[in-house]
């Protein structure tokens, strides 16, 4: 396995660098390196270039090696041979660059690289240059391959993924047995690659066949023979060794045979292997670091962790610092031994040899930290869980991982079992936790109340009780919304858990049912009582706002029961909430500007008006949008949309709050200065402002709609001038002011002409059958009832609109005289969708039912 590293594995990402004679030889390699591929004007040398990217990619300077083949392959006048050495280059630091990366980051990666060896390098690359790089295709496929089945080994419990690789691996294998037959062919050709390339080539591709043959055996199931793969790796690594290149090279290919030996079960061979290996020539400590690792691990596998360990220990202690693999072979070493002396009840050696495993696992880099790393939980895991729950644990997250949702879902219960039979109380209820939220995740909302219940009945006492009852009310709440099943547990919950920190979304879950049975006075309080400190208290504040708005405008029969009566709640809420966010610094959001608007809202309908707390909000607000709008100035960064919508509310409450006050010459000079500063501005408002002018008295309403029609005129002359978009607001806009005036002919025929040019525009044929139905004749129930059949048409079947429609078409049938129509038609809704979409849908239906009976 090619050793890498990756600036992000860890802390300290250049580490080796840390060390002065590193640093210092690879600086002045790196200089050297970069003088001799400096020319643009010359082709490099091949073995050079490949060196500066080994050099660069054993280091993980990942992103400066790909910045350097990016610049150096947009430079036009590369040669067609060193465009393709460079391409080459590039796709092997992207797979390794790859390796350590999420699997998401990893799979863009290595995507890249295959992209870079399937683009075209030049029109005039010659056959040899394309086959070249038609072979890194298929060489990368492998290391890929090999890389994958180093991290299946580190996750035996993940058998999906193990197969998955093992695909993979006779994929690569196949694929480097045709190009074995390319490599060996020796007549000589016109075209293709030459044979120097194939000499050199042929090495490399029979070294990545075995190892990835040595990776086949290692993967196979318990009672697999291996021998076959690996006799096969042997024949492939024969014509691995090569003579021309780095004693390096052959090294490895030395430890590769006998790992394959070893695997075998052929100690000898492996020895001779190993040491063939070694004597090459003359070599570092570090050189010979592969060498001793795959002799320790000969060891572990005859059972003497006494011989490995002391092996291990000899090489610690010498001057210069193992390699990475070594660490990691170092690392199961010490964790084999401190599980022998755990075995023999020694645990202060055991302790202290674990000590040292979890320094060398800090020490070590690249992806063989991923191996320790992986050890390191394993035995932390085992040592906390006991072996048997610790191996279901980890099954369990493997067929999560593997999208096995009704395996991890068993595990997870199976593992909760155990930990709760081994008295351990806190694992039972994470693992349990852990099962009920993969419940609720799948949507299993049955399953999950009953696992949650379980936790609740079997640990009463447990700190995430609660948390574990509020989840079994959610997933009651999303088996049956507006059952009383729903209503019943949060109800219990809150008389259970008191003074829990769950006590606050329990109430916003209440509120937002009560608000589903329309049931609004329960809603606000629930919303009321919501803690300051949760979550849910500004969008509760935003709520209450909204439902005492919506009351203002019920008649008092339908208000509902409330003591302090609707002014004075209204009049008790404005204070609680709006007076912090007057305080100078706290109003940041356009969410909190949107407070302070509904606020004013609610003010305006309160009896008499608060008019000159609503006048001091909206300035604040307006004021905040002017601060926001000079700072956009000065950053030259656009404004949020959102400030935008802000604005727009704004002012339509100041025309209003001034015209509630008959203060209709301010509300026109508004209106005036928008349109000079602000045109488009203007439409948005004066197209939406009549939908708030309920909130001030009939009086100012017509002389409000007497000033809006005013406007729309003046505007209108620069109709030809607008865009298509601006002309339907102003169309829009004198909708609104006919209905401001009540003048009922004007806003449908309008209405009308605006549907002929969107016919499916759903909004506004709602706005026409209003009107329609406001102005009241005969022709009038007709049109309204023809257009909630067009609704019905578009609308999802058995959605609240779909049914809101039918309720409808039945009521204007009844209404004209067509009782037996509506009946027919409301009872096969009845029968169909016995819910009828919401519990106030339901209700409606029931009055028209009791009705046509």
């Amino acid at each position: 396995m090619k050793r890498v590293r990756e600036n992000q594995a860890s802390p300290v990402p250049f580490a080796r660098l840390a060390e002065p004679w590193h640093a210092a030889r690879f600086v002045l390699g790196l200089f050297i390196s970069l003088i001799c591929l400096g020319s643009q004007s010359s082709a490099a040398d091949p073995q050079l270039l490949e060196r500066y990217f080994d050099s660069l990619r054993s280091r993980g300077l990942f992103v400066i090696a790909e910045e350097y083949a990016t610049a150096r392959l947009a430079d036009e006048q590369l040669s067609p041979a060193d465009r393709t050495a460079i391409m080459i280059e590039l796709a092997r630091t992207l797979v390794d660059h790859g390796t350590l990366q999420s699997p998401g980051q990893r799979t863009e990666l290595w995507d890249q690289s295959e992209r870079v060896l399937k683009g075209s390098p030049g029109s005039s690359v010659t056959s040899e240059e394309q086959q070249q790089l038609a072979v890194w295709q298929v060489l990368l496929a492998a290391e890929k391959a090999n890389i994958l089945a180093f991290q299946a080994m580190l996750q035996p419990e993940a058998e999906q993924f193990r197969q998955q690789v093992i695909g993979q691996l006779q994929s690569a294998i196949r694929e480097l047995n045709q190009l074995d037959q390319t490599l060996t062919v020796s007549k000589l050709v016109k075209e293709g690659l030459s044979s120097q390339q194939k000499q050199r080539l042929r090495p490399q591709a029979a070294k990545l066949r075995g190892e990835s043959l040595i990776w086949l055996a290692q993967l196979q199931p318990p009672g697999v023979d291996r021998t076959p793969f690996c006799r096969e790796a042997d024949r492939a690594l024969e014509g691995a060794d090569d003579a021309r290149r780095p004693v390096a090279w052959n090294r490895s290919v030395a430890v590769l045979q006998g790992r394959s030996a070893r695997l075998q079960g052929d100690l000898k061979r492996a020895e001779r292997a190993l040491e063939k290996g070694a004597g090459l020539s003359a070599a570092t400590l570090q050189e010979l670091d592969s060498i001793l690792a795959e002799r320790i691990l000969m060891e572990l596998g005859q059972g003497r962790t006494d011989v490995a360990l002391q092996m291990v220990v000899d090489r610690i202690r010498q001057p210069a610092p193992p390699t990475d693999e070594l660490r990691a072979v170092a690392v199961q070493t010490l964790l084999q031994a401190a599980k022998v002396a755990n075995d023999k009840g020694d645990t202060a050696t055991r302790d202290q040899i674990l000590t040292e495993a979890r320094l060398q696992n800090e020490k070590t880099f690249g992806i063989w930290r991923l191996m320790t790393a992986s050890l390191i939980e394993r035995q932390q895991q085992e040592q906390e869980l006991g072996g048997e729950l610790a191996q279901v644990i980890r099954e369990a997250l493997a067929a999560w991982e593997a999208k096995n949702v009704d395996l991890a879902i068993e595990k997870y219960g199976t593992a909760a079992t155990l930990a709760y039979q081994r008295q351990l109380p806190e694992k039972a209820v994470e693992f349990a936790f852990t099962r009920a939220s993969m419940l609720l995740q799948a949507r299993r909302w049955k399953q999950a109340e009953a696992a949650l219940a379980e936790i609740t009945q079997s640990f009463p006492d447990h700190p995430r009780t609660a948390e574990a009852d509020l989840l079994r009310c959610y997933a009651i709440g999303q088996r049956d919304p507006h059952g009383t099943d729903f209503q019943n547990a949060l109800q219990e919950h809150l008389a259970r858990f008191p003074q829990s920190p769950t006590r606050g979304d329990a109430l916003w879950m209440k509120g937002v049912e009560a608000e589903h049975r329309q049931q609004l006075p329960e809603a606000i309080q629930a919303y009321r009582q919501i803690p300051a400190d949760n979550s849910h208290r500004t969008e509760a504040d935003l709520r209450i706002l909204v439902l005492i708005e919506r009351l203002q405008n019920l008649p008092a029969e339908l208000r509902g029961d409330h003591p302090p009566g609707i002014d004075t709640l209204a009049a008790e809420e404005i204070r609680r909430i709006v007076v912090p966010l007057l305080a100078p610094g706290k109003l940041e959001q356009p969410a909190d500007c949107q407070m302070l608007l509904q606020a004013v809202r609610v003010c305006l309908q309160i009896r008499p008006p608060l008019l000159a707390e609503s006048e001091q909000m909206i300035k604040t607000v307006l004021q905040r949008i002017d601060q926001e709008k000079r700072a956009s100035l000065q950053s030259r960064i656009p404004c949020s949309p959102e400030w935008e919508t802000v604005q727009r509310t704004a002012r339509q409450l100041q025309i209003l709050a001034l015209a509630s006050q008959g203060k209709l010459a301010d509300a026109q000079r508004v209106l005036q200065e928008l349109g000079r500063s602000d045109p488009a501005s203007l439409l948005s408002i004066l197209a939406t402002l009549t939908d708030l002018t309920s909130r001030i008295d009939s009086g100012p309403q017509k002389e409000l709609g007497a000033l809006q029609r005013m406007t729309v005129e003046e505007i209108s002359v620069q109709r030809n001038e607008m865009t298509d978009e601006q002309r339907g607001l102003l169309d829009r806009a004198s909708v609104q002011a006919s209905l401001a005036l009540e003048d009922w002919p004007q806003a449908i025929g309008t209405l009308e002409d605006l549907l002929q040019k969107s016919p499916q525009d759903v909004p506004l044929m709602r706005q026409l059958i209003d009107v329609s139905m406001k102005q009241g004749r005969a022709p009038d129930w007709t049109r309204a009832k023809e257009l909630w059949m067009r609704i019905e048409a578009v609308e999802k079947k058995g959605s609240p609109s779909w049914i809101e429609a039918r309720i409808s078409i039945a009521e204007l049938l009844e209404r004209t005289g067509d009782a037996a129509g509506a009946k027919k038609l409301l009872g096969v809704t009845r029968t169909l969708y016995p819910q009828m979409g919401t519990p106030e849908l339901k209700d409606r239906s029931e009055q028209l039912w009791t009705k046509l009976k």
